[in-house]
């Protein structure tokens, strides 16, 4: 298998997860002997990156820096035969790699003598002596074991099967032809209704193969759905003022190949209306009583007051700087408005420097004299953050936390 050009990938189909299956077959003892079919299920966004990584780094430790490699099992069992010790140690380091990212793999085995005997002795149809069934059950044993581990665990779910491209493709296609019609339209009843299955086939009716335009094409299919699967969440969210639904949403489409930025920019101001509206809807009544808070934060920001534009900005920069490392990607202030760019590796750092911010929106609100604001977004999305301003009743600045997946909207005073 191709690891630098192969691409298996989770994605949504007709509103459905679809999760995806890469099988590959290999004939061992030659003709008379052994056919496997092996299958593996990546998750792409936990999986894929250290199965990847750990590959390369097995190659590089066995045999150096490679940039593009095609591993060859055949190849490495033959060194292995010929006693060859990297290749034994690159074997082992490989074996180990599904055990230690957890990667379900499952495999189907017919000993074509064997099948070969079974079939002459019990007279069955000539069909069933071709040289490729010896494949064609094995590839079924193969899906049954990932369709009942599919059902298991991810009932939802849908796969999409892709084999390895070679002369097999029509056999595998009739081979998955056979297995969802046992599994759906064969007249179970009529034979025996005990072994009626009670549930569908979560493996898609049509098989792809590696290196084929058809794989490329399913990509951009599920890619396609999956960017109006999140447009249309975050449509309902934004109806239903849901920011951290509208949020999680916009931020996987914006992930997703062909993400429309124009669409994003839009989805963006209206999330940071909606927010501004939420965590500001009080506002109009306090703003009666902020004299007292802008008096008291003068008192403690003098120098505020007669710093200009440059001068404060780069005042932020420091005072958001945590054990030499900058919280804020940049800044933007215009009027009363403070707008901090938090990169997402940073926003843990951000999360435990809240009293940094409140105090530099103290200052901002010093310098101003007026009801400042400062809107922390985050870099990568351009989606809120933190709303921080200034509370008449305490007098201070308060920072509120957005909604984020599972993150509430709290508050933090600053000291």
């Amino acid at each position: 298998m191709n690891l630098a050009l192969t691409r298996i990938i989770i994605g949504v189909l007709d509103r459905e997860v679809v999760r995806v299956v890469y099988s590959d077959e290999s004939a061992l003892g030659g003709a008379t002997g052994i056919m496997v079919v092996a299958a593996i299920l990546l998750n792409m966004d936990s999986q894929w990156i250290p199965v990847r990584d750990s590959v390369e780094a097995a190659l590089e430790e066995t045999y150096g820096k490679v940039d593009r490699f095609v591993i060859k099992g055949k190849n490495i069992y033959h060194q292995i035969e010929h006693g060859e010790e990297k290749a034994k140690k690159l074997m082992a380091r490989l074996m180990e790699i599904p055990r230690q990212q957890l990667v379900p793999v499952w495999y189907g085995a017919v000993d074509r003598d064997g099948f070969k005997y079974q079939m002459e002795n019990i007279h069955i149809d000539s069909t069933f002596k071709e040289r490729d069934r010896p494949f064609m059950f094995a590839l079924d044993t193969c899906m049954t074991s990932a369709d009942t581990w599919v059902h298991s665990t991810l009932p939802e779910d849908k796969v999409i099967w892709i084999h390895d491209e070679g002369s097999l493709n029509e056999p595998a296609r009739e081979a998955l032809r056979g297995f969802r019609w046992l599994r759906k339209e064969a007249n179970w009843v009529s034979f025996d209704e005990t072994v009626v299955p009670e549930a569908e086939s979560h493996i898609a009716d049509m098989i792809y193969f590696g290196d084929d335009k058809e794989s490329s094409s399913i990509i951009v299919r599920i890619d396609a759905a999956a960017r109006r699967k999140d447009a249309d969440e975050v449509e309902a969210a934004l109806s239903d003022h849901d920011l951290a639904d509208a949020e999680r949403a916009a931020t996987d489409y914006q992930s997703l190949p062909g993400a429309d930025p124009a669409t994003v920019a839009r989805w963006s101001k209206q999330i940071w209306t909606l927010a501004d509206a939420q965590v500001f809807a009080d506002s109009t009544a306090k703003k009666r009583s902020l004299d007292a808070a802008i008096s008291e934060v003068r008192k403690n920001h003098r120098d505020a007051e007669n710093m200009d534009k440059g001068q404060f900005t780069r005042w932020v920069v420091k005072t958001a700087t945590v054990s030499g490392a900058a919280v804020a990607a940049g800044v933007e202030m215009k009027d009363s408005i403070l707008k901090l760019s938090v990169d997402e590796a940073n926003l843990q750092l951000a999360t435990l420097s809240l009293d940094k911010l409140a105090a530099i929106n103290d200052a901002m609100a010093a310098r101003c004299g007026c009801d400042a604001r400062t809107n922390v977004a985050v870099t990568e999305t351009g989606f809120p953050a933190y709303f921080i301003r200034l509370d008449p009743e305490t007098r201070m600045s308060e920072v509120m936390i957005l909604p984020r997946g599972d993150r509430a909207i709290v508050s933090a005073p600053s000291n």
